[in-house]
């Protein structure tokens, strides 16, 4: 029984991992493209 509760609790633990690499990878490519819009933008 404790180990049931163990691999439940390791799963959940990795579908947030897995969520926040996710939303971080999204944020980055995000920052990324205003960054190049802003440097384009500066350029002229």
């Amino acid at each position: 029984m404790k180990k049931q509760s163990d691999f439940k609790l390791l799963s959940v633990l990795c579908v947030i991992v897995l969520v926040f690499l996710a939303l971080s990878i999204f944020a980055f490519s995000a920052e990324k493209e205003k960054v190049e819009e802003w440097i384009s933008a500066e350029e002229g």
